[in-house]
This record gives structure tokens, sequence and C-alpha cells, in this order.
């Protein structure tokens, strides 16, 4: 195995504000001498890290004093930020990539939703070459389709600035990269989508830990358009790249392929996929504590107990379907001095933060970075959207309060103006605040941005989701088993778990009850059923499999992203469904659209409704949907499907099935008991009641004809 000694590996950096890891960079003092050396020790969890850094002029000063000696016509700039890498590395296996660790603007949640955005691991070689008399470091790869045959192309190149030949390096600037790798500029050059242009991109910060180098490229960037004499706010955004010896890796980790049954996120790069999970040992032996250690930053004192019990709930199923604990964990508080070293994204650890700085549209977001060969994870990184949550469910709660008094009072009209202004506000935040982004670095390879990943989507708060508060829950209660839930999920996410939408088909029956909602806390439900989820039966065949290699005895209770019905694809599973919530998806889109012919109709009240049916249409869409895919999968997936056929007054047979669900929808677009509910209602509410039918009907044939149905 090939090691770094840290005391061989020295980092040349301009002059610090101060001696923190991190801080930035600032012209250097020229009467800073040559022996002047920065060292820091800083204590994260079991290992202290330790680090040096140095003056940029010393190496001048090295130069001169024939310490080291330069090489080729590259002029050292003053600002050069300078490594000394030993050349026995050269020819070493290494992984390379970057992840999106910090956005300045804290209310851009466009640019938020790039946070923990990553670049997959590319394993490279370094070698040294030459032209026109500038050496330089080339980090050589493969970026797909890769084997140990893979033709390897010139990833990132580092140019080479001197020779130590006392201590056999090569000194290469790092300072080049800030440039390279400005993927905002390669994101939107022209500024169409960010309305930003750089002012400036560099390499600010460096640190070596674990066999691991990781550098800061901050880029700050300023408005396109400024008003005359406005002094523009920068908006800075970084990315840790990392440089990590391929060494590290646990030899003793078996790779797995996919296999049907269960869900796993796949490598990307290799020519044959393997699962990504981690490892259950250290390579130097079992660890009874738990072999992947977690730190949880900045989680406030009421919700720990929450956060505690999903942790503690996948050990006790890892320990049950293993034998031994997979996670140990830490709470760091924002006091804490370790805090401002933990950065979500570093390769180095694993993190969970309650995200205090920037917003975005999700609730949770939890993905890993993996080796692209063997499937070992590396790193593991949730972000939480704390106080958004808590601002969105404490208003849900005061709305659904104030509702309910209403209606105990008979004014429904007005209840329902309050809960379709509090619905509205959260889909007009949410649609202006979700772009399409697209990463790459240097148009060769592109970044995963997670959170606009269908995969990993896991939205705050669900537009179509017309649910009250569950009756006789508290706030305290639902927020407890809420945080549980998105943390397990999150969690589930990071040991490579896909999502899972038939674990409701095995729900219980009858009212929703704890742990019943669901096979699989890698589902999707609705505020009406999320605080209730737990880790379930398939989740602990998910494990087994991926974790021991035993394969799963149940294959038919599982289906993910792609299984999903869509426009494009109309003849995937009906029971494949993220916006069900119930054992019988079939019976709870047919509620769900009794529920909006109530509300475009006013059903119950003597007023005019409080709904037009455009406010209502992508709840009307997702339902319709919902309903319509049975007809459109019925002839290929109805023998696979658990529910639909054991329900009284259904059809039995396939062919049978489009006729029902087309009946099912027309009674609903002209109710039968329509005068008696216009009756009581004034001729102003009559007619808004009847225009409202009319485009009900409209959006209805619209999404069956998009449909095909």
């Amino acid at each position: 195995m090939v090691k770094i000694n840290l005391s061989v590996v020295t980092f040349v950096l301009v002059s610090l504000v101060a001696c923190s890891k991190f801080d930035k960079l600032r012209e250097p003092e020229v009467t800073v001498p040559v022996q002047d050396k920065i060292e820091t020790r800083v204590e994260l969890g079991d290992s202290i890290q330790t680090y040096q850094v140095l003056g940029s002029h010393s190496l001048l000063s090295a130069i001169q004093a024939k310490e080291v000696r330069a090489v080729g016509n590259r002029k050292i700039k003053t600002k050069s930020l300078v490594l000394s890498f030993p050349k026995k590395l050269i020819g070493e296996n290494f992984v390379f990539g970057g992840v999106v660790t910090q956005v300045s603007d804290v209310k851009n949640a466009t640019l938020g939703n790039l946070k923990l955005s990553d670049l997959p691991p590319v394993f490279v070689n370094p070698v040294l070459s030459v032209k026109d008399n500038q050496f330089s470091m080339d980090l050589n790869g493969c970026l797909q389709n890769c084997d140990e045959l893979s033709s390897q192309e010139t990833v990132i190149s580092l140019p080479i600035v001197a020779l130590d030949e006392v201590n056999d390096r090569v000194v290469v600037d790092l300072s080049v990269l800030g440039e390279k790798l400005n993927l905002i500029k390669m994101m939107d050059p022209n500024g169409e989508d960010t309305q930003l242009k750089t002012k400036t991109s560099e390499v600010v910060s460096m640190d070596f830990s674990a066999s691991t180098l990781v550098f800061d490229v901050k880029i700050s960037m300023v408005p396109i358009q400024t008003k005359a004499g406005e002094n523009p706010e920068e908006t800075d955004f970084t990315v840790r790249w990392y440089l990590r010896l391929g060494s590290v890796f646990n030899p003793a980790f078996v790779s797995r392929e996919k296999t049907s049954g269960v869900g796993y996120f796949m490598t990307e790069r290799g020519r044959v996929p393997k699962i990504i999970r981690h490892g259950l040992t250290h390579f130097s032996g079992q660890s009874d504590q738990g072999v992947v250690k977690y730190y949880l930053k900045n989680i406030p004192e009421d919700h720990k107990e929450s956060f505690k019990l999903a942790f503690d709930a996948w050990n006790q199923k890892f320990i049950e379907t293993t034998g031994r604990k997979l996670i140990r964990y830490e709470f760091v508080d924002i006091e804490d001095p370790r805090s401002k070293f933990l950065i979500p994204g570093d390769i180095r650890y694993n993190i969970l933060e309650w995200d205090l700085v920037n917003d975005a549209t999700y609730g949770g977001l939890g993905p890993s970075i993996a080796n692209q060969f063997t499937g070992e994870i590396l790193s593991s990184n949730v972000l939480v959207q704390g106080p958004r949550i808590i601002e969105i469910y404490q208003k849900w709660f005061k709305v659904s309060e104030k509702i309910q008094q209403l209606q105990s009072q008979g004014r429904e009209f007005l209840a329902q103006e309050e809960l379709k202004n509090f619905l509205l506000s959260r889909e007009i935040e949410t649609r202006k605040s979700k772009g399409q982004l697209k990463l790459t670095l240097q148009g060769k390879a592109g970044f995963n941005i997670h959170s606009q990943d269908r995969p990993y989507e896991d939205p705050v708060i669900q537009k179509e989701d017309f649910d009250l508060i569950p009756v006789g829950v508290s706030y305290e209660d639902y927020m407890r088993g809420y945080f549980m839930d998105l943390v397990a999920h999150e969690l589930g996410h990071n040991l490579g778990l896909r999502h899972n939408f038939k674990g409701n088909l095995s729900a219980g029956e009858g009212d929703p009850q704890q742990g019943k909602v669901s096979v699989s806390i890698m589902e999707y439900l609705g505020r009406s059923f999320r605080y209730l989820d737990e880790i379930g039966p398939y989740d602990a065949e998910a494990i087994k499999y991926g974790y021991m290699g035993v394969l799963p005895t149940i294959t038919h209770e599982f289906c993910t992203d792609e299984d999903v019905p869509d426009l494009q694809n109309t003849k995937l599973s009906a029971e494949c469904s993220r916006d069900d919530a119930t054992s019988d998806p079939f019976g709870y889109f047919l509620r769900r659209l009794n529920r909006a012919v109530d509300l475009v109709i006013s059903r119950g009240t003597e007023t005019a409704p409080a709904w037009k049916a455009q406010e209502m249409a992508t709840f009307i869409e997702s339902t319709v949907r919902g309903l319509a895919f049975y007809a459109t999968s019925a002839e290929t997936t109805s023998s696979d499907w658990k529910q639909f056929f054991n329900k009284a007054n259904r059809p039995q047979e396939a062919s049978q099935v489009g006729a029902y669900v087309k009946s099912e929808i027309q009674s609903r677009l002209q109710p039968q008991d329509l005068d008696s509910v216009l009756s009581t209602k004034t001729q102003e509410a009559q007619g808004q009641v009847k225009q409202n039918l009319i485009e009900f009907q409209n959006l209805i044939g619209e999404v069956l004809g998009k449909v095909g149905a």
C-alpha cells in the first residue's frame, strides 16, 4: 500500500489571514522568511489531521537558494498556489472529482439546488509530460464504459514549475485550475440562467489528510446588469475538488451487480455497472461500533431525538440482517470549533447538515460518492432544509387549525379560500425556484445535479396534496415522525437504496397506523401518512442483498423512478406511482377525484366555489393520470397488479379495465346530484359552478388526450 508521509508533502500557499484551514488568501508579505511554516492540527472524531502551509514567495526563495530547480518557461505568479508532489506517486492510481459545497446567495434556491452536485469520481494516473518547454503533470483517466483495457484521456493538466531533486518531488501550480474549473462559466457562459457573470475564479484553499488532497475553487460572480453607481453584490460559488489515493479502498470489498426485486443506485463509469454501498468492515478489521462515521451538524435540540431514532433504526436493521452495526454518529453543534471544518461534500467525511445557509426546493437530499469500478461508497452526505421545513409545516398547522375552526362555524367558502391561498403560494414558490441546470467539466464529463434528479427528489411539500393535518395529532408529535421519516429516507439513499413506489401496496387496511403505511421507508407518501412511516421489510430485503449477497425472496414489491408511467411510457404499471398513498391506488385516486368534484361545485354549501378548476390543474392532472394509466397499462402489466382486482365491483379481466376506468371518470364529469347542489345556490353562484364544471371537464379531456386513453 502506498502512503504519503505528511512530513514529506508540503503545501505552499500565499500567506494567510489567520491559521485556520480554509481562510481566504491575500497578497503575500515579502518579509516572511523561507523557513516560516504554519502547522495546524485539527481533531476530527478518531483522528488528528495535520497540514503545513508556507508563504508562496518561499518557492522563489528556494529556487534562488538552489534547494529546488525551476523548469520550463512558465512564469511563477505572485499568487501561485503550489503543491509539492512525490515523484514516487507518479503513475499510481488516484480518484479525482469535485463536489459543490457552498453558495453565498442564501435566498437563491436555483443556486442552492446545486449544493452536493458532484462529478462522479474518475480513476486517474498522474503522468509527466512536456510540450514547447512547458512541463506538466497530466491526470489521465477513462470517463465512460471503463475497464482495465480502456483508453485514457487527459482529464486535467497541472503545470510543473520546479523540481525538488533532493526529496524527489515535482512542484505543481494549482492556481491555474481556477479558470480551468470555472463550472459556472461552463454551465452558463452568457449568464442567461443565473443572470450572473464571473468576476474571478481561483483556487483559494488546499488541505491534505487521510491520503486525500482537497482544494477549493471559488467562483465570484456579479449581476450582468447593474444600475449606475451601484456596487454590485458578489455571489460566491465553491467547488471542493479532491485527489485521493486508490490504495485506500478496502481490498476485501465485494462488488455486486443489479438484481430484480430490490433497487440500488449504480456506478456510472464502469463498463459493467455495480450497485453502490458501504463496506461492512474497515480493511484493518471489523468495528463493533460501526465503520461509517457521521457528523450531524446544526441539529436543533428539540429535533435531535428524531435524528437519533432514524440512525438507530437503521443500525437495528443492520444488526438484524448482517449481525453488526454499520453507523456511528456524533452531533456537532454550531458553536463547536470543528463545525467550520466539516463541510458537506468533503470526500473525507460523512456529514448530515441542517442547512442554515441556503434555500433549496427539496426537503432532504442524500447522495453518496462511490468507487466507479467496485461500487464502494467513499462519502455520504445529507442536507436537510430544516428552517424551510419548519416554516412550511408551522404554517400548515396554523392554516389547518383555522380551516377546521371555520368549517365548524359553517363557513366553508372561507375555509377553502384559506386552503387555496396556502397551497397556491407554495406551488408558485416551488415553480419559481426550480430551474434545470447543467454542469460539466470542460465539456467532457457531466456533474450529477441531485436536487433535480428524480431518483433523489424529496419534495418539501407535494403541491397536489389537499389534506389537512391528521385529526388529534399535535405539531410536536407530527414533526417528530416527519423528521424521523425524512432522515431515515435520506440515509437509505446514502446506503445506496433507490425509491420504492410499491411499498404502500402492502400497507395495512383501514385508518393509517404507525409503521403500517408502507413496507419501505424509500416510499413517497403524502402529508397525512408520511409521519407514520418506518424502515420496513422491503428495506431489510434490500440490505440483505446489497450488504450480504442474499437474493431477495420477494421480487414483486419494488418499482422505482424509471418504472413510473408517464406521457412517454403510458404502458408501464399503473400500480407504480409516486402520487398514491394507500394499499389501493385506484381507490385512492377515485377519492381524490371525488374531492376535486366537491371543490369544483362546492358541494354541501350555499356559496359559489372558492376554487376555480384551473387553480386545481396540477391536482386534477396527477389524479386523472393515476386513473388513466390503469386503462393504458392493463393489457401489458395487469398480471402483476397486486390490489386492483381484489376489490368488489371491479372487472376481473384486463380487457375490461379500459371501459371501467372510462365509466368511473365519466360519472364524475356530470354529478348526479348536480341539480340538488345548484338548487341551494344563488343565480350567480350557479353560473360559477357551471363554468367550473366546463373547465373541469376540459381539463380532464386534455389529460386523457395526453395520456392517449
